[in-house]
C-alpha cells in the first residue's frame, strides 16, 4: 500500500474514532433527556406536588386545631387557606364568594385574626356579616363586607394581604382587628438558624427571607418542574424527622415587635390614604390581654384615624360575666360579636352616610 492510501485509512480511523464518542455522547444526553421527561410525566399520576413553605410555628395545622388539609402554603403570606375548600369561598376566606364589585357597591375590607375569621361560629354570628346587615339597612345600595380574618395572622400578614391582595378587591372601608398573634414568642428552628438557638426571625425578617429565596435558582426550577418539587418534599420530611421535638422558644422576642407594629401601621394608613379609602382601627377585645392598645391609641390620635376601643367600650357587663361572652381566652362567642358588630357599625354608619352624600 502506497503513503496516500496509508495516510487516508489513517485519517478515516482517526475521524471515526472522534465521531463514535461524540454520538454515543449525545445518544446517551437524548436517553438522559428521555427520562427525565418521563419521570416529569410520571410525576403529575398524583397531581402537582406542594412542597410547602416553612410556617412561622412548627406545625402550624396542628397548632390551630385545623387537620383537615384546609391550609396551604402561601408564598407571601406564610399559610393561607385553599379556596373552595370546607368553609371557605373563591378567595380562601369566609363567608360568600367574592365577585366584581357591583355598581354602587360599599364594601368593607374587614382584615383580622382568628377572632375576625370566628370559625369555631356560624357565619352568620360572626361580626363582619352581622355589620354588613346593619349598614345594609341604613342605605339603599348594595353592601358588602369581606371577612378577611385567617386565623395566627398578623399586623404584618394583615398589611401584606392588603397590599398584595385586598386593594384589589376595590374596599371602601378597611376595618383592622390585630392584636395577640403579634405577641406569640417567635420560634427557633435549627435548621433555620443553623444550630443557632440565639437568633430568630421576626414576621418581617421570615418574609424577607422567603423574598430572597424565591429569586433563587432553585426556586425558579421549583416553578416548573414537579418532578424537582417531589425530590425537595422527599428532602424536607427527613429533615422534618430530624429535627422533630427541637423547637425552642424565646419569650424576649415576639413575632412582630414594637417598631414594626409602628411602621405597619403607617404603611397601612398611607395605602389607604393614597386612595380615598377610610381605615378604622378596632381596639382588640380578647379575654385576657393588655398589650397593643396604647400604641393602637395613639397611632389613632395622631394620624386621625377612627377607632373602636372594645374594651373600654365593652367594659363592666353587668348583668353577665365577661366569662360568658367568649369561647375561651381569646375568641368572642357570638354574642361578644354581636357586641363587637354594635359598636363597630356606631363608626362605620358615618362613613356610609359621607359615601352616599358624596355619591
Amino acid at each position: 500500500m502506497d503513503s496516500s492510501a496509508s495516510d487516508s485509512a489513517q485519517k478515516a480511523s482517526s475521524g471515526n474514532s472522534k465521531v463514535g464518542p461524540l454520538k454515543g455522547l449525545c445518544l446517551s444526553s437524548g436517553l438522559l433527556v428521555l427520562l427525565l421527561l418521563l419521570l416529569e410525566a410520571g410525576s403529575y399520576i398524583f397531581g402537582r406536588v406542594d412542597t410547602g413553605v416553612d410556617p412561622l410555628i412548627t406545625g402550624v395545622e396542628d397548632y390551630y386545631g385545623e387537620r383537615d388539609g384546609s391550609r396551604q402554603a402561601d408564598p407571601l403570606l406564610f399559610w393561607s387557606f385553599r379556596p373552595n375548600e370546607a368553609n371557605f369561598n373563591n378567595l380562601g376566606l369566609r363567608g360568600p364568594d367574592v365577585g366584581a364589585k357591583q355598581p354602587g357597591e360599599y364594601r368593607v375590607l374587614s382584615l383580622g385574626e382568628s377572632s375576625t375569621m370566628a370559625a369555631r361560629l356560624e357565619y352568620e354570628e360572626c361580626y363582619s356579616d352581622r355589620l354588613e346587615k346593619k349598614l345594609a339597612q341604613a342605605t339603599d345600595r348594595p353592601v358588602r363586607v369581606i371577612n378577611a380574618g385567617i386565623a395566627g395572622y398578623t399586623l404584618f400578614q394583615g398589611k401584606t394581604y392588603l397590599e398584595h391582595r385586598g386593594l384589589d378587591l376595590e374596599p371602601d372601608a378597611v376595618v383592622l382587628y390585630f392584636g395577640k398573634n403579634d405577641f406569640l414568642p417567635i420560634s427557633y428552628l435549627k435548621k433555620r438558624t443553623h444550630g443557632d438557638p440565639s437568633r430568630g426571625q421576626t414576621d418581617r425578617e421570615l418574609f424577607e427571607e422567603l423574598q430572597a429565596n424565591k429569586r433563587s435558582w432553585g426556586a425558579r426550577l421549583a416553578e416548573w418542574s414537579n418532578l424537582y418539587r417531589m425530590l425537595i418534599r422527599w428532602r424536607d420530611a427527613g429533615k422534618r424527622e430530624e429535627i422533630k421535638g427541637e423547637v425552642l422558644l424565646d419569650d424576649s422576642e415576639v413575632r412582630v415587635p414594637a417598631k414594626d407594629r409602628r411602621m405597619l401601621l403607617s404603611s397601612i394608613h398611607e395605602m389607604c390614604s393614597e386612595r380615598g379609602i377610610p381605615l378604622v382601627v378596632m381596639i382588640p377585645w380578647y379575654f385576657e390581654f393588655n398589650e397593643h392598645p396604647k400604641l393602637l391609641k395613639a397611632f389613632a390620635k395622631q394620624s386621625g384615624v377612627p377607632s373602636v376601643d372594645l374594651p373600654a367600650k365593652i367594659p363592666p357587663l353587668l348583668t353577665k360575666k365577661k366569662s360568658e361572652y367568649f369561647l375561651d381566652a381569646v375568641h368572642p362567642n357570638a354574642e361578644g360579636h354581636r357586641l363587637i358588630a354594635d359598636c363597630l357599625a356606631e363608626v362605620m354608619l358615618p362613613l356610609l352616610a359621607e359615601a352616599d352624600r358624596s355619591d
